[in-house]
C-alpha cells in the first residue's frame, strides 16, 4: 500500500486564522509606533519588514468616530435611521 506524500491533516487548525489576525494587528501597531518615532510613513515600514498586504489593510481601516452633534457622517445617518425606526413602529 502506498502512502500519500502530502496528506491533509485530520483535524484542521481553526485557530490559525485568529493567530494570523492577531499577528497582523500586532505588526500594524508596531509599524504605527515606529512610524511615529522615526517620523516616516508606517506603510514604508511594513513594506521593508513584512511582505503581508493584510497589515496595510489594518492601518487603513481607521475612520473618524460618528458624532450626532458634529457635522460628520454620523449626524446624517442618525436622522434617516431614526425616521426609519419610527416608521416601522405599530400605531
Amino acid at each position: 500500500m502506498t502512502s500519500r506524500p502530502f496528506a491533509a491533516p485530520l483535524r484542521p487548525d481553526y485557530s490559525a486564522v485568529r493567530r494570523n489576525a492577531e499577528e497582523r494587528f500586532t505588526r500594524a501597531v508596531v509599524a504605527e509606533l515606529l512610524g511615529y518615532v522615526q517620523k516616516t510613513d508606517p506603510e514604508k515600514i511594513i513594506e521593508r519588514n513584512w511582505s503581508d498586504a493584510g497589515i496595510s489593510m489594518v492601518l487603513r481601516a481607521a475612520t473618524q468616530p460618528a458624532s450626532l452633534s458634529a457635522s460628520t457622517w454620523g449626524e446624517q445617518l442618525a436622522g434617516t435611521s431614526t425616521a426609519d425606526i419610527l416608521a416601522t413602529l405599530p400605531v
